[in-house]
């Protein structure tokens, strides 16, 4: 009985702590391990799929841009176009979450005809027990699944399969940095065995044609002035995410430039520095929840602030006017994390 041919898997690197190694000259870690080596370095993956390596870049995720991203998006649906039954996604982990989420908003996995899975490494290839060649063997894993796969972007890490509209990176330093808060994984992967815990559903893309849109993020802390938001005001920014306390709060006196702002027509989301819990306009009086949703700020069901900015930015890429936004921000894309 013949071998059965194995999947093409596509994988994209760009960098980041799994491409990454010890200078011993400067004691520093740095990405240097290209494309090709990097899969190099992971034994078997040939029995698992027929790898294509696409090198991007060699650079630490922290320099990544939207419009980076977006390109990523674009190389993905170029693998797909060329025959890959799947394509895995190598980068640094500090922005890990943000490419996920992006390409979990523009992708359209089931037109694509197969899984996207984002991974990384929390330890270097210079020390002992560097998690990189395990997670690309489950992200491959997960990828050559194709068609039968999960239908929407996941990140791969830990030998868990997170959904990229769920997953967080929870720790600087540990390999079990990414969590899925409030959900828990999607799946996992036992040796040549993915497990799927839940039935992923994609959403609808967004059609981004400009990625680059100005979205500035403010977190807010006891005491803090306008200051920002002015700067945001004075810069024209395109839109502002807040992540404000509570259930979604900034000081009195700071409402004022919010108002500026909405008089401009800039969007402004309101979101939570919680951990976990929704942003909800109960609280009255400058600055609470009440006063803000009057004039026209966003509250997403439970999406970080991170995620707040991305799906503005998408949005606004997209062309949308600010009457669909109350929708967009009030549907399945605001709603994934909790």
């Amino acid at each position: 009985m013949s071998r059965s041919p194995t999947p093409d898997v596509t994988v994209i690197t760009t960098g980041g702590t799994i491409a990454s190694r010890v200078d011993p000259r400067t004691g520093a870690a740095i990405p240097v391990v290209s494309g090709p080596e990097l899969v190099s370095l992971v034994p078997g993956l040939d029995r698992i799929a027929t790898i294509d390596v696409r090198e991007l870049s060699l650079v630490p995720s922290w320099e990544f841009t939207l419009p980076y991203m977006h390109e990523i998006g674009t190389v993905v649906r170029s693998a797909f176009a060329n025959g890959a039954n799947g394509v895995v996604v190598t980068q640094g982990t500090d922005t890990l979450e943000e490419t996920a989420f992006w390409l979990d908003l523009t992708l359209d996995l089931p037109a694509l005809g197969g899984p996207v899975v984002i991974t990384g490494a929390m330890r270097n290839n210079s020390e002992i027990g560097a998690d990189g060649p395990r997670n690309i063997t489950d992200a491959v894993t997960v990828a050559s699944e194709g068609s039968r796969g999960f239908a929407a972007p996941v990140v791969v890490a830990n030998s868990q399969v997170q959904a990229a509209r769920f997953v967080t990176k929870t720790d600087s330093f540990n390999p079990a940095a990414f969590q899925s808060p409030g959900h828990g994984p999607v799946g996992a992967v036992y040796g040549n065995i993915v497990a799927h815990f839940a039935d992923l559903q994609p959403l609808d893309p967004l059609p981004v044609s400009d990625p680059s849109k100005q979205v500035p993020l403010i977190k807010w802390s006891a005491g803090m002035d306008d200051l920002f938001l002015r700067a945001c005001l004075k810069a024209k920014v395109d839109g502002v995410v807040i992540e404000g306390m509570g259930l979604g709060h900034i000081p009195g006196d700071c409402v004022p430039t919010v108002a500026a702002l909405r008089a401009r027509g800039t969007p402004v989301v309101v979101t939570t520095r919680c951990l976990s819990g929704p942003v909800l306009p109960v609280y009255g009086g400058p600055g609470g929840g009440r006063d803000l949703a009057e004039m026209g700020c966003l509250f997403p069901v439970g999406l970080s602030g991170t995620k707040s900015r991305l799906l503005l930015s998408a949005a606004l890429g997209s062309g949308l006017a600010e009457g669909s936004l109350q929708a967009l921000f009030s549907g399945p894309r605001a709603a994934v994390t909790v």
